[in-house]
């Protein structure tokens, strides 16, 4: 993915399981970085991948040494209490998303980290897709999660023949919406009307070469869910007028 005009790019590291830098190192490389958030334990990711904070937020409960923030300067740093009804993680995207409001920008924000430990944690970031103040980007472990807005096509590249491709709902709807698009095994018209849409899906035979594949999106958003290998090449609008409705 390569940068846009208008665009404001930033990197939320957060705490724990996350991908290996070099198994997203192409999405590294061509997507822009404008700033860096470091999400309490999202810290110690954030020196493991050797990136420098521009912010560190959180209670910094599962830090792992909080000796570490005496090397930063104060004034990037801002401490919360334990007891409250967020976590760090969406503290991040509020404050990435505020950044970019100030800016009068469009924001861009990829979240890296956050996978496995508590389920309550996984499942607010889920929520978090429903919402404004969410990521574009999504780097588990072993998978991507990429938002795909209503009106909006989606081009992914770099599927191998094994590589499962899903689709899913974002939390605030169960039903409604469907999708276009080519590439697939199984196609949109026989996608689930409600719930996920397509599990464990793969690329069809036509396209093993390219192993590309492309997703619209209509009346409501999506989550692609894919492999680390794969690759976003561009989103870009095909709406109608009845997509805005």
């Amino acid at each position: 993915m390569k940068g846009q005009k208008n665009f404001f790019y930033i990197r939320v590291f957060t705490g724990g399981l996350a991908p290996c830098k070099e198994n997203i190192q192409h999405y590294l490389e061509e997507t822009p970085c404008n700033c860096t958030i470091a999400a309490d334990s999202g810290l110690d990711l954030c020196r493991k991948y050797r990136f420098t904070p521009d912010l560190i937020l959180g209670d910094f409960d599962s830090l792992s040494s909080r000796n570490l923030l005496s090397q930063y300067d104060s004034q990037i740093i801002k401490n919360f209490p334990q007891d409250k009804d967020y976590t760090d993680t969406e503290l991040a995207l509020h404050y990435a998303h505020k950044m970019v409001a100030e800016k009068k920008l469009i924001p861009h924000i990829t979240l890296i980290g956050g996978d496995g430990g508590r389920f309550d944690h996984l499942l607010s970031i889920y929520n978090t897709f429903s919402g404004r103040e969410r990521p574009d980007v999504w780097f588990l472990k072993e998978q991507a999660v990429y938002f795909l807005q209503k009106g909006h096509t989606v081009k992914i590249s770099g599927l191998k023949e094994n590589d499962y491709l899903s689709v899913a709902r974002c939390a605030y709807s169960n039903r409604g919406g469907w999708l276009t698009g080519q590439g697939l095994k199984w196609g949109c018209s026989i996608f689930n009307k409600k719930g996920m849409p397509s599990l464990s899906n793969r690329i069809s035979e036509k396209v093993a070469t390219s192993g590309q594949v492309t997703l619209t999106a209509h009346r409501k958003d999506f989550l692609v869910i894919t492999s680390l290998s794969a690759q976003i090449h561009s989103t870009f609008s095909v709406v109608d007028m009845k997509d805005l409705k």
